[in-house]
Order: C-alpha cells, then sequence, then structure tokens
C-alpha cells in the first residue's frame, strides 16, 4: 500500500523514478500509479462483470487509449499468460489458477516500469505457480520490469536478485541475500535463524 501511494508512511520518503511520491497530489499518485505501477493482488481483484478480455483491457482503457492500439498487444498478453481459450469468460466461470493470470496480465498490460505482487502463487497450485514465477522472471530479464515481490514461499523467493526478510513488520537487516546468495538452501538458513 505503501509503494503503490494508497497510504502515506509516518516518515521517510518512498521514491519511484527518481520522483518523491510524498509530494505527489492525490492525481498525480493516480497518474503515477496507471502509467508506472502495475499491481498484482493476491486475491485477483477481478471486476466480476467483465470479461477476461475487458478485465485485462481496463488499465488501458482509463489510460485512454483506443481499442485499435492495444488490441495487439491484449492478444499478445493473453497468449503469453496461457488463457487465450477463456477470454469471453467472467471471473465466476475461472479457476483460481486462470484468475491469477488474468490478474498478471492486467498488471501487465500497460507495461509499469515496476510490478508489484502479493503471494502472487499463494492461492494456485504448484505448476500454476512455477508458470507464475516463470513469467515474472521473463518479466525482469526480457522487459527490464522491476518486480517487488511479497512471499511466504522460499522457492518463489529464490527467482529473486535480492531477498529481504520481514519479521514482525521490520526489515530484517542481517538477513538480506544478493546476487549468487540468492538461492532457496539459504533463504531456509535465514528463515530458521529468525524464527520465522
Amino acid at each position: 500500500n505503501l509503494l503503490a501511494g494508497l497510504d502515506q508512511p509516518t516518515s521517510g520518503d518512498i521514491q519511484i523514478d527518481g520522483q518523491s511520491i510524498m509530494a505527489c497530489s492525490r492525481r498525480q499518485m493516480t497518474l503515477l500509479r496507471r502509467d508506472k505501477i502495475g499491481i498484482i493482488f493476491q486475491f485477483f481483484n477481478l471486476l466480476p462483470h467483465l470479461t477476461v478480455r475487458e478485465n485485462i483491457a481496463m488499465p488501458m482503457l482509463i489510460a485512454g487509449q483506443r481499442p485499435g492500439k492495444y488490441n495487439l498487444r491484449l492478444d499478445d498478453l493473453i497468449r503469453w499468460v496461457g488463457i487465450e481459450d477463456r477470454t469471453d469468460h467472467l471471473p465466476a466461470h475461472l479457476s483460481g489458477g486462470e484468475m491469477q493470470r488474468v490478474s498478471i496480465a492486467r498488471a501487465l498490460i500497460n507495461a509499469p516500469a515496476i510490478v508489484l505482487a502479493d503471494e502472487p502463487t499463494g492461492n494456485v497450485g504448484t505448476r500454476i505457480g512455477e508458470d507464475i514465477m516463470r513469467l515474472l522472471r521473463l518479466c525482469a530479464d526480457e522487459k527490464g520490469q522491476t518486480i517487488l515481490l511479497v512471499t511466504h514461499n522460499p522457492k518463489d523467493a529464490a527467482q529473486g536478485d535480492r531477498v529481504l526478510f520481514l519479521k514482525d513488520g521490520m526489515v530484517a537487516s542481517d538477513y538480506t541475500l544478493i546476487g549468487n546468495d540468492v538461492h532457496e538452501r539459504h533463504i531456509f538458513d535465514c528463515l530458521q535463524k529468525l524464527g520465522i
């Protein structure tokens, strides 16, 4: 909520792309979120009366883009997340994994610089979870997007370039893993030492 500018910190500063969000008006923050931040919610937050295609396209419509401009990107993203046979379905007719992939596609449709992912594999099975993590890794590696992932899953955390550990709402600064130190075994070790 803090990084997306939905809540204000009680102290400190948050900068996105060199811009302090503390100085942003409500309108500026809305535009910053629209243009630079994609959010993958843990519980999807899909609009129940819109189809898969309409849910994914919603950020582009809000940004004022015309369908002719975004249809190709929309089709590519739908294929990329593997839900091309579900585009006319409403969320109530989708599995948890399908809803999560719709949520991911919606977060990525405007090619945001930052993707905030809250437990993106928490409500899906192992295979779909691995697919989701592959997609997010591709976003970072091929598209240069920053992925900020919150997870309790050490296997998912091991996909990152840097891992921070939180305990009781605070960063456990002695337990940051970077580069070659980021792998599942080190993550398990840190979790054990932290007692979490």
